[in-house]
Protein backbone atom coordinates (compact mmCIF):
# COMPACT_ATOMS: atom_id res chain seq x y z
CA UNK A 1 0.00 0.00 0.00
CA UNK A 2 1.54 3.32 -1.10
CA UNK A 3 1.41 6.59 0.85
CA UNK A 4 -1.57 7.94 -1.07
CA UNK A 5 -3.60 4.80 -0.45
CA UNK A 6 -2.69 4.91 3.25
CA UNK A 7 -3.81 8.53 3.56
CA UNK A 8 -7.04 7.68 1.78
CA UNK A 9 -7.65 4.74 4.12
CA UNK A 10 -7.03 6.95 7.18
CA UNK A 11 -9.41 9.61 5.88
CA UNK A 12 -12.12 7.03 5.13
CA UNK A 13 -11.69 5.41 8.55
CA UNK A 14 -12.17 8.74 10.33
CA UNK A 15 -15.18 9.67 8.21
CA UNK A 16 -16.93 6.31 8.57
CA UNK A 17 -16.31 6.09 12.31
CA UNK A 18 -18.16 9.33 13.12
CA UNK A 19 -21.62 7.77 12.98
CA UNK A 20 -20.87 4.54 14.93
CA UNK A 21 -19.06 6.57 17.58
CA UNK A 22 -22.08 8.88 17.85
CA UNK A 23 -24.33 5.84 18.30
CA UNK A 24 -22.04 4.76 21.13
CA UNK A 25 -22.42 8.11 22.86
CA UNK A 26 -26.21 7.73 22.76
CA UNK A 27 -25.94 4.27 24.35
CA UNK A 28 -23.71 5.70 27.11
CA UNK A 29 -26.57 7.99 28.08
CA UNK A 30 -29.09 5.15 28.25
CA UNK A 31 -27.26 2.70 30.44
CA UNK A 32 -29.52 0.44 32.51
CA UNK A 33 -26.65 -0.84 34.65
CA UNK A 34 -28.49 0.43 37.75
CA UNK A 35 -32.00 0.11 36.35
CA UNK A 36 -34.35 2.76 35.02
CA UNK A 37 -34.68 5.59 37.54
CA UNK A 38 -38.18 7.11 37.67
CA UNK A 39 -38.66 9.52 40.60
CA UNK A 40 -36.09 7.67 42.69
CA UNK A 41 -37.53 4.21 42.02
CA UNK A 42 -35.24 1.91 40.05
CA UNK A 43 -37.03 -0.45 37.68
CA UNK A 44 -35.53 -3.59 36.20
CA UNK A 45 -32.89 -4.15 38.87
CA UNK A 46 -33.99 -7.74 39.54
CA UNK A 47 -33.18 -9.05 36.08
CA UNK A 48 -30.67 -11.90 35.71
CA UNK A 49 -26.92 -11.38 35.47
CA UNK A 50 -26.80 -12.00 31.73
CA UNK A 51 -29.06 -8.99 31.15
CA UNK A 52 -26.70 -6.68 33.02
CA UNK A 53 -23.73 -8.28 31.29
CA UNK A 54 -25.17 -7.29 27.90
CA UNK A 55 -26.17 -3.77 28.93
CA UNK A 56 -22.88 -3.12 30.72
CA UNK A 57 -20.87 -4.55 27.83
CA UNK A 58 -22.56 -2.18 25.38
CA UNK A 59 -23.03 1.02 27.42
CA UNK A 60 -20.25 0.84 30.00
CA UNK A 61 -17.46 -0.87 28.04
CA UNK A 62 -17.72 -0.72 24.23
CA UNK A 63 -19.45 2.66 24.11
CA UNK A 64 -16.88 4.16 26.48
CA UNK A 65 -14.36 3.98 23.64
CA UNK A 66 -16.29 6.60 21.70
CA UNK A 67 -15.33 9.82 23.51
CA UNK A 68 -11.58 8.99 23.69
CA UNK A 69 -11.74 8.10 19.98
CA UNK A 70 -13.37 11.44 19.20
CA UNK A 71 -10.64 13.27 21.14
CA UNK A 72 -8.01 11.26 19.25
CA UNK A 73 -9.57 12.18 15.89
CA UNK A 74 -9.86 15.85 16.90
CA UNK A 75 -6.20 16.01 17.89
CA UNK A 76 -5.12 14.33 14.67
CA UNK A 77 -7.20 16.59 12.44
CA UNK A 78 -6.30 19.78 14.27
CA UNK A 79 -2.65 19.59 13.21
CA UNK A 80 -3.30 18.81 9.56
CA UNK A 81 -0.92 21.44 8.18
CA UNK A 82 2.75 20.96 7.33
CA UNK A 83 3.66 23.42 10.07
CA UNK A 84 1.99 25.17 12.97
CA UNK A 85 2.58 28.84 13.67
CA UNK A 86 0.87 31.90 15.13
CA UNK A 87 -1.03 32.69 11.94
CA UNK A 88 -2.39 29.16 11.59
CA UNK A 89 -3.29 29.07 15.28
CA UNK A 90 -5.47 32.18 15.03
CA UNK A 91 -7.03 30.88 11.81
CA UNK A 92 -7.99 27.72 13.64
CA UNK A 93 -9.35 29.70 16.57
CA UNK A 94 -11.57 31.56 14.12
CA UNK A 95 -12.89 28.37 12.51
CA UNK A 96 -13.43 26.68 15.90
CA UNK A 97 -15.42 29.70 17.02
CA UNK A 98 -17.91 28.79 14.30
CA UNK A 99 -17.70 25.01 14.56
CA UNK A 100 -17.49 24.65 18.36
CA UNK A 101 -18.17 27.77 20.42
CA UNK A 102 -21.34 29.06 18.73
CA UNK A 103 -23.03 25.60 18.62
CA UNK A 104 -21.94 25.07 22.24
CA UNK A 105 -23.71 28.25 23.36
CA UNK A 106 -26.84 27.63 21.27
CA UNK A 107 -27.30 24.01 22.32
CA UNK A 108 -26.96 24.88 26.00
CA UNK A 109 -29.61 27.58 25.59
CA UNK A 110 -31.83 25.03 23.85
CA UNK A 111 -31.22 22.57 26.71
CA UNK A 112 -32.26 25.16 29.30
CA UNK A 113 -35.44 25.88 27.30
CA UNK A 114 -36.21 22.15 27.07
CA UNK A 115 -35.79 21.67 30.82
CA UNK A 116 -38.12 24.59 31.57
CA UNK A 117 -40.71 23.19 29.17
CA UNK A 118 -40.45 19.70 30.65
CA UNK A 119 -41.03 21.04 34.14
CA UNK A 120 -44.15 23.01 33.16
CA UNK A 121 -45.98 20.98 30.48
CA UNK A 122 -48.60 18.91 32.38
CA UNK A 123 -48.10 15.53 30.71
CA UNK A 124 -44.32 15.69 30.75
CA UNK A 125 -43.97 17.27 34.19
CA UNK A 126 -45.20 14.00 35.74
CA UNK A 127 -41.74 12.66 34.96
CA UNK A 128 -39.82 15.83 35.70
CA UNK A 129 -39.67 18.04 38.81
CA UNK A 130 -40.63 21.73 39.08
CA UNK A 131 -37.66 23.99 38.38
CA UNK A 132 -36.86 27.32 40.01
CA UNK A 133 -34.86 30.09 38.33
CA UNK A 134 -32.05 31.76 40.26
CA UNK A 135 -30.30 34.19 37.93
CA UNK A 136 -26.86 35.73 38.42
CA UNK A 137 -23.84 36.17 36.20
CA UNK A 138 -21.91 33.46 38.04
CA UNK A 139 -24.83 31.04 37.79
CA UNK A 140 -25.13 31.83 34.09
CA UNK A 141 -21.47 30.90 33.58
CA UNK A 142 -21.97 27.72 35.61
CA UNK A 143 -24.93 26.79 33.43
CA UNK A 144 -22.67 26.73 30.41
CA UNK A 145 -19.50 25.39 32.02
CA UNK A 146 -20.16 23.47 35.23
CA UNK A 147 -23.85 22.99 35.97
CA UNK A 148 -23.47 20.79 39.06
CA UNK A 149 -24.73 20.93 42.65
CA UNK A 150 -27.51 23.33 41.63
CA UNK A 151 -24.96 26.00 40.72
CA UNK A 152 -26.68 27.03 37.47
CA UNK A 153 -29.61 29.33 36.83
CA UNK A 154 -32.05 26.39 36.91
CA UNK A 155 -32.39 25.01 40.44
CA UNK A 156 -33.65 21.45 40.98
CA UNK A 157 -35.59 20.26 44.08
CA UNK A 158 -33.45 18.84 46.88
CA UNK A 159 -34.94 15.35 46.43
CA UNK A 160 -34.18 15.25 42.70
CA UNK A 161 -30.89 13.73 41.48
CA UNK A 162 -28.53 16.64 40.68
CA UNK A 163 -27.03 17.06 37.20
CA UNK A 164 -23.76 15.31 36.46
CA UNK A 165 -20.72 16.89 38.07
CA UNK A 166 -18.65 19.32 36.01
CA UNK A 167 -20.92 19.19 32.95
CA UNK A 168 -22.79 22.02 31.19
CA UNK A 169 -26.58 21.99 31.28
CA UNK A 170 -26.55 20.03 28.01
CA UNK A 171 -24.52 17.22 29.56
CA UNK A 172 -22.87 15.64 26.46
CA UNK A 173 -21.40 19.04 25.56
CA UNK A 174 -18.71 18.60 28.21
CA UNK A 175 -16.78 17.05 25.33
CA UNK A 176 -17.06 20.27 23.29
CA UNK A 177 -16.02 22.31 26.33
CA UNK A 178 -12.89 20.19 26.79
CA UNK A 179 -12.18 20.27 23.07
CA UNK A 180 -12.29 24.07 23.12
CA UNK A 181 -9.80 24.00 25.99
CA UNK A 182 -7.57 21.70 23.94
CA UNK A 183 -7.75 24.16 21.05
CA UNK A 184 -6.63 26.98 23.35
CA UNK A 185 -3.78 24.80 24.64
CA UNK A 186 -2.79 23.55 21.17
CA UNK A 187 0.40 25.69 20.95
CA UNK A 188 1.58 24.08 24.19
CA UNK A 189 0.62 20.61 22.93
CA UNK A 190 2.48 21.24 19.68
CA UNK A 191 5.60 22.55 21.46
CA UNK A 192 5.76 19.62 23.89
CA UNK A 193 5.31 17.03 21.15
CA UNK A 194 7.90 18.68 18.89
CA UNK A 195 10.34 18.85 21.80
CA UNK A 196 9.78 15.48 23.48
CA UNK A 197 8.06 13.40 20.80
CA UNK A 198 6.54 10.12 21.94
CA UNK A 199 7.93 10.59 25.45
CA UNK A 200 5.49 13.47 25.95
CA UNK A 201 2.60 11.14 25.09
CA UNK A 202 3.92 8.47 27.45
CA UNK A 203 4.16 10.95 30.35
CA UNK A 204 0.69 12.43 29.73
CA UNK A 205 -0.66 8.90 29.30
CA UNK A 206 0.86 7.83 32.61
CA UNK A 207 -0.79 10.77 34.39
CA UNK A 208 -4.12 9.92 32.73
CA UNK A 209 -3.81 6.22 33.63
CA UNK A 210 -3.02 6.85 37.31
CA UNK A 211 -5.54 9.68 37.84
CA UNK A 212 -8.53 7.39 38.64
CA UNK A 213 -6.53 5.88 41.52
CA UNK A 214 -5.58 9.26 42.95
CA UNK A 215 -8.69 11.39 42.40
CA UNK A 216 -12.41 10.59 42.61
CA UNK A 217 -14.50 10.59 39.43
CA UNK A 218 -16.49 13.49 40.87
CA UNK A 219 -13.52 15.84 40.42
CA UNK A 220 -12.90 17.78 37.23
CA UNK A 221 -9.29 16.75 36.52
CA UNK A 222 -10.14 13.24 35.16
CA UNK A 223 -12.18 14.91 32.40
CA UNK A 224 -9.37 17.29 31.54
CA UNK A 225 -6.55 14.74 31.53
CA UNK A 226 -8.57 12.30 29.41
CA UNK A 227 -9.11 15.02 26.83
CA UNK A 228 -5.46 16.10 26.96
CA UNK A 229 -4.08 12.58 26.58
CA UNK A 230 -6.21 11.39 23.67
CA UNK A 231 -6.10 14.76 21.91
CA UNK A 232 -2.30 14.81 22.25
CA UNK A 233 -2.02 11.16 21.19
CA UNK A 234 -3.88 11.89 17.97
CA UNK A 235 -1.94 15.12 17.46
CA UNK A 236 1.36 13.27 17.84
CA UNK A 237 0.81 11.25 14.66
CA UNK A 238 0.07 14.25 12.47
CA UNK A 239 2.81 16.42 13.96
CA UNK A 240 5.28 13.55 13.55
CA UNK A 241 3.95 12.70 10.05
CA UNK A 242 3.14 9.14 11.04
CA UNK A 243 0.18 7.27 9.55
CA UNK A 244 -1.56 6.04 12.69
CA UNK A 245 -3.70 3.45 10.88
CA UNK A 246 -0.56 1.86 9.41
CA UNK A 247 1.12 2.08 12.82
CA UNK A 248 -1.80 0.47 14.64
CA UNK A 249 -2.04 -2.30 12.07
CA UNK A 250 1.48 -3.38 12.93
CA UNK A 251 0.12 -4.45 16.32
CA UNK A 252 -3.19 -5.80 15.03
CA UNK A 253 -2.86 -9.22 16.66
CA UNK A 254 -2.09 -7.62 20.00
CA UNK A 255 -5.15 -5.37 19.81
CA UNK A 256 -7.46 -8.02 18.34
CA UNK A 257 -6.42 -10.51 21.03
CA UNK A 258 -6.11 -8.36 24.13
CA UNK A 259 -8.97 -5.91 23.77
CA UNK A 260 -11.83 -8.48 23.62
CA UNK A 261 -10.35 -10.19 26.70
CA UNK A 262 -10.03 -6.90 28.57
CA UNK A 263 -13.54 -5.81 27.52
CA UNK A 264 -15.16 -9.02 28.78
CA UNK A 265 -13.14 -8.89 32.00
CA UNK A 266 -14.10 -5.25 32.48
CA UNK A 267 -17.78 -6.13 32.10
CA UNK A 268 -17.57 -9.01 34.58
CA UNK A 269 -15.74 -7.03 37.27
CA UNK A 270 -17.71 -3.76 37.33
CA UNK A 271 -18.71 -4.26 40.97
CA UNK A 272 -15.10 -4.45 42.16
CA UNK A 273 -12.89 -1.47 42.94
CA UNK A 274 -10.01 -2.76 40.81
CA UNK A 275 -12.29 -2.66 37.75
CA UNK A 276 -11.12 0.90 37.04
CA UNK A 277 -7.64 -0.43 36.25
CA UNK A 278 -9.09 -2.93 33.79
CA UNK A 279 -11.39 -0.31 32.27
CA UNK A 280 -8.58 2.21 31.76
CA UNK A 281 -6.42 -0.46 30.13
CA UNK A 282 -9.37 -1.25 27.88
CA UNK A 283 -9.48 2.34 26.64
CA UNK A 284 -5.75 2.25 25.94
CA UNK A 285 -5.99 -0.88 23.80
CA UNK A 286 -9.53 -0.23 22.59
CA UNK A 287 -8.89 2.97 20.63
CA UNK A 288 -6.28 1.30 18.35
CA UNK A 289 -8.61 -1.70 18.12
CA UNK A 290 -11.45 0.50 16.83
CA UNK A 291 -9.35 2.17 14.12
CA UNK A 292 -7.63 -1.04 13.07
CA UNK A 293 -10.90 -2.97 12.80
CA UNK A 294 -12.51 -0.14 10.83
CA UNK A 295 -9.64 0.00 8.34
CA UNK A 296 -9.95 -3.74 7.61
CA UNK A 297 -13.72 -3.49 7.23
CA UNK A 298 -13.24 -0.71 4.69
CA UNK A 299 -10.74 -2.76 2.71
CA UNK A 300 -12.61 -6.08 2.77
CA UNK A 301 -16.26 -5.03 2.95
CA UNK A 302 -16.12 -1.61 1.31
CA UNK A 303 -18.50 -0.19 3.93
CA UNK A 304 -19.75 3.28 3.14
CA UNK A 305 -22.53 4.86 5.25
CA UNK A 306 -24.95 7.31 3.71
CA UNK A 307 -23.79 10.90 3.85
CA UNK A 308 -26.87 11.94 5.83
CA UNK A 309 -25.70 9.77 8.73
CA UNK A 310 -22.31 11.50 8.78
CA UNK A 311 -23.83 14.97 8.36
CA UNK A 312 -26.28 14.48 11.24
CA UNK A 313 -23.73 13.22 13.80
CA UNK A 314 -23.29 16.50 15.67
CA UNK A 315 -27.05 17.13 15.70
CA UNK A 316 -27.67 13.66 17.19
CA UNK A 317 -24.92 14.18 19.72
CA UNK A 318 -26.19 17.57 20.89
CA UNK A 319 -29.94 16.84 20.80
CA UNK A 320 -30.48 13.25 21.95
CA UNK A 321 -30.05 13.71 25.71
CA UNK A 322 -32.64 16.51 25.82
CA UNK A 323 -35.52 14.09 25.40
CA UNK A 324 -34.33 10.46 25.30
CA UNK A 325 -34.49 9.50 28.97
CA UNK A 326 -37.74 11.33 29.64
CA UNK A 327 -39.34 9.77 26.57
CA UNK A 328 -38.09 6.35 27.70
CA UNK A 329 -39.64 6.78 31.16
CA UNK A 330 -42.93 7.91 29.62
CA UNK A 331 -42.95 4.91 27.25
CA UNK A 332 -42.02 2.52 30.06
CA UNK A 333 -44.93 3.60 32.23
CA UNK A 334 -47.45 4.13 29.43
CA UNK A 335 -46.78 0.78 27.71
CA UNK A 336 -46.59 -1.03 31.07
CA UNK A 337 -43.34 -2.72 30.12
CA UNK A 338 -42.75 -5.68 32.48
CA UNK A 339 -39.57 -4.74 34.31
CA UNK A 340 -38.62 -8.28 35.31
CA UNK A 341 -39.00 -9.94 31.91
CA UNK A 342 -35.38 -9.70 30.75
CA UNK A 343 -35.91 -10.25 27.02
CA UNK A 344 -38.53 -7.50 26.86
CA UNK A 345 -36.32 -5.17 28.91
CA UNK A 346 -33.42 -5.94 26.58
CA UNK A 347 -35.54 -5.02 23.55
CA UNK A 348 -36.55 -1.84 25.39
CA UNK A 349 -32.90 -1.04 26.18
CA UNK A 350 -31.82 -1.50 22.54
CA UNK A 351 -34.87 0.22 21.05
CA UNK A 352 -34.73 3.50 22.94
CA UNK A 353 -31.33 4.69 21.59
CA UNK A 354 -32.10 3.41 18.08
CA UNK A 355 -35.48 5.18 17.96
CA UNK A 356 -33.88 8.30 19.44
CA UNK A 357 -31.23 8.34 16.71
CA UNK A 358 -33.89 7.85 14.04
CA UNK A 359 -35.93 10.75 15.42
CA UNK A 360 -32.86 12.99 15.59
CA UNK A 361 -31.99 12.24 11.96
CA UNK A 362 -35.58 12.90 10.88
CA UNK A 363 -35.70 16.24 12.72
CA UNK A 364 -32.30 17.14 11.28
CA UNK A 365 -33.48 16.42 7.73
CA UNK A 366 -36.63 18.51 8.25
CA UNK A 367 -34.69 21.38 9.82
CA UNK A 368 -32.11 21.30 7.03
CA UNK A 369 -34.83 21.48 4.40
CA UNK A 370 -36.73 24.30 6.18
CA UNK A 371 -33.79 26.45 7.28
CA UNK A 372 -30.37 25.41 5.97
CA UNK A 373 -28.58 28.50 7.42
CA UNK A 374 -29.86 27.84 10.95
CA UNK A 375 -29.03 24.16 10.61
CA UNK A 376 -25.48 25.08 9.61
CA UNK A 377 -25.12 27.28 12.66
CA UNK A 378 -26.41 24.56 15.00
CA UNK A 379 -24.05 21.95 13.58
CA UNK A 380 -20.99 24.14 13.08
CA UNK A 381 -21.44 23.96 9.28
CA UNK A 382 -21.13 20.18 9.34
CA UNK A 383 -23.12 19.69 6.12
CA UNK A 384 -22.44 18.34 2.68
CA UNK A 385 -23.96 19.80 -0.43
Amino acid sequence: MNKRERNNLTSKSISILRFPLTIGVVFIHFSLSKGLNIHGTFYGINNPDWFFFVTNFISEVLARLCVPSFFFISGFLFFNRDNFNKKIYFQKLNTRMRSLFIPFILWNIIAAAFILCKSTIPLVSNYYPPIDINFSFVRLLNTFLCNSNNSGILVYPSDFPPPMDFCPINIPLWYVRELMIMVLLSPLVYWIIKKEGRYAIIIIGFIWYTTPFLLPESSYFPMFIQALFFFSWGAFYNISKIDFIHQFRKGKWLFFTLYPIIAITDTLTKEFTYSICIHTSGLLFGVPFVFTLTSYLIENWEIRPRQIFIDSCFFIYAFHSLFMNDAAKFAFKTLHIPENVPFIMLVFYLSVPIITIGLCISIYVILRSISPPFCKILTGIRMSN
